[in-house]
C-alpha cells in the first residue's frame, strides 16, 4: 500500500469519526439545552389508528430526538354523546402537573422530524400561558398578510396544535372548558369547531383575561396544513409562508384515505 492510499484511507477515516460524532453529540446535546420538562399529547382510538399510530411513531421519535414524553390515550372522559376532540381539555389538565408545557397535537398532524427544538421556540414565549396556532379560514386571509403577532383577528386559532405552559391560570381555563355547557353552547352557536370554538370565544370575548395570558402565532409558523389541499394561489398571493419551516405538518379537513396515504409516504421516507 503506498503512502497516498494510507494517507487518502486516513483522511476519510477522520471525516468518518468527526460525522459519526456530530450526529452523535447533537443529539445528546440537544437533550442537555432543553431545559424544560416536555410532554406531547395525542388522543385517537381505533377508528383512526391506521394512520394515527403513524403519526405517534414520528412523533416519539422526533421526542425521542429532543428529550421529550410522549403519551397517547384512547380513554374518554365525557360520559356523553360529544364529539372525541373533546377529550383533548381533560387529557392536557390530567396530565399538566406533571411537566413544565404540554403539546398538544392531533392525531392526524406529526411533527417535521428535520425541524428543531420545539423548546427554543417555546422559551421565545414564555410569557404566556397559551402558545396558540393561528388558522385560514376564508375571513383570515387577508389578515394574514401582514405578519403581525398583534393582527386584528387573533380568536382565528386553529386547536389541532396548542401548547399549554403549568400553571395555576392554565389549569383554571381548562377546568372551565372542561365543566361549562354554557361556554360549549355559546362557542358552538358562534364559531361551531366543537371545541375550536371555545377557544376562539375565550380569546375573541377576552375571558378570564385570555387575551394577555395567550398569544396566537400567525399560520404557517408552528404548523402548516397538507400544501395539497391549499389553493395555490394562496401560496402565489402570500409568499412569506415558503420562507417558513414550521414544526408540524397538520393533514387537517382530508379524508381518512388522504391521510393515510400522506402519513405513510413521510414515515416510508423519514423512518
Amino acid at each position: 500500500m503506498n503512502n497516498n492510499l494510507k494517507i487518502l484511507i486516513l483522511i476519510l477515516s477522520i471525516l468518518i469519526f468527526l460525522c459519526l460524532s456530530y450526529i452523535i453529540c447533537s443529539n445528546i446535546t440537544d437533550k442537555f439545552i432543553n431545559k424544560y420538562n416536555i410532554c406531547v399529547l395525542m388522543w385517537y382510538d381505533d377508528k383512526i389508528k391506521d394512520y394515527a399510530d403513524k403519526c405517534y411513531e414520528i412523533n416519539k421519535k422526533y421526542c425521542e430526538k429532543h428529550g421529550f414524553d410522549i403519551l397517547k390515550s384512547d380513554k374518554r372522559f365525557y360520559k356523553d354523546n360529544r364529539e372525541q376532540t373533546y377529550e383533548k381539555a381533560p387529557l392536557i389538565l390530567e396530565h399538566l402537573h406533571r411537566y413544565d408545557y404540554i403539546i398538544w397535537i392531533d392525531a392526524d398532524a406529526h411533527f417535521y422530524l428535520d425541524s428543531p427544538g420545539i423548546y427554543k421556540f417555546i422559551k421565545k414565549y414564555s410569557n404566556y400561558n397559551f402558545i396558540l396556532s393561528g388558522d385560514i379560514d376564508a375571513d383570515y386571509i387577508e389578515d394574514i398578510k401582514t405578519q403581525n403577532i398583534n393582527r386584528q383577528k387573533t380568536y382565528i386559532i386553529n386547536a389541532g396544535v396548542m401548547i399549554i405552559k403549568n400553571s395555576e391560570y392554565s389549569k383554571k381555563v381548562l377546568r372551565h372548558w372542561i365543566t361549562s355547557d354554557e361556554l360549549k353552547n355559546r362557542a358552538n352557536k358562534k364559531y361551531k369547531y366543537l371545541d375550536q370554538g371555545i377557544v376562539r370565544l375565550y380569546r375573541n370575548e377576552n375571558i378570564n383575561n385570555f387575551q394577555q395570558e395567550s398569544i396566537v402565532l400567525q399560520y404557517g409558523v408552528i404548523q402548516i396544513f397538507t400544501i395539497d389541499k391549499v389553493n395555490t394561489k394562496f401560496y402565489k398571493d402570500y409568499p412569506y409562508l415558503l420562507k417558513y419551516k414550521p414544526y408540524i405538518i397538520h393533514h387537517a379537513d382530508l379524508s381518512s384515505q388522504e391521510r393515510l396515504k400522506l402519513v405513510n409516504k413521510y414515515y416510508k421516507d423519514h423512518m
